[in-house]
């Protein structure tokens, strides 16, 4: 297994072991002209959910790269565009995959290499083509672990609507209404809301101005003295 402990570099170079690595992964078929290139799906996700994600791809002649925060498994690049990134939540934690045709090649040194096999052991030729395949197994293998596909943001807005909805429940209850009566009610308090401040913005309109908005503001005015008046009638009741 590589790790960073034998890891220099000089003069812009990696070496591990002494050996320039950028050197031998060109040797082994590794580089930037298209018939080089590689591909990958990249997981961001605890270890143990991102090495179930791995298994079902059961592709074992790709790489399988790991460091503290994310897993890649390396492929040469397709003949198809596959690209694709799948959010979800798992445990309450945030994580992703992403299926990319092609990536950046990337610093052998920060990964720990399954099996021993990188880059730097592999020629490029013997690891497999990245399918639309291998991206329907990783997102199967997210859904079947149980992961809630979709963003953070998403999931924080449903939990937002839900705590609204859950609140507005309680209210209905309290009340005593119906929901029907209840919703009727807020509704008739919101239009008494807006008439109380549709009247005093406009409290020098008379009779005879302003045709339409006259209209307007008479009908405010009406629906805020009857409802002052319903209310002086209950409370006499009362």
């Amino acid at each position: 297994m590589i790790t960073t402990e034998t890891t220099q570099k000089i003069d812009g170079k990696t070496f591990i072991n002494g050996v320039d690595t950028a050197t031998i992964c060109r040797r082994n078929g590794y580089g930037s002209r298209p018939r080089e290139q590689i591909a990958a799906i990249q997981i961001n996700a605890p270890a143990a959910l991102a090495a179930k994600i791995v298994a079902a791809l059961d592709e074992p002649a790709a790489l399988v790269g790991a460091d503290s925060h994310r897993t890649i498994v390396l492929f040469r690049t397709g003949r198809t565009d596959v690209a694709t990134v799948v959010d979800f939540i798992t445990d309450g934690k945030p994580g992703s995959f992403a299926a990319i045709d092609r990536i950046a090649f990337p610093d052998i040194a920060a990964f720990k290499w399954a099996d021993d096999r990188s880059p730097l052991t592999v020629h490029r030729c013997m690891i497999p083509e990245l399918l639309s395949e291998h991206v329907k197994a990783a997102s199967d293998a997210v859904h079947k672990l149980g992961a809630r596909v979709g963003s953070a943001s998403l999931f924080a807005a449903e939990s937002e609507r839900e705590a609204r909805f859950e609140k507005l429940r309680a209210d209905i209850a309290a009340s005593g209404l119906t929901a029907e009566a209840y919703m009727e009610r807020q509704e008739a308090d919101r239009q008494h809301e807006s008439d109380l401040q549709l009247v005093a913005a406009h409290e020098g309109v008379q009779f005879g101005q302003f045709d339409e908005l006259r209209q307007i503001v008479h009908g405010a005015r009406y629906r805020v003295a009857k409802r002052a008046a319903e209310a002086a009638t209950a409370a006499t009741a009362a």
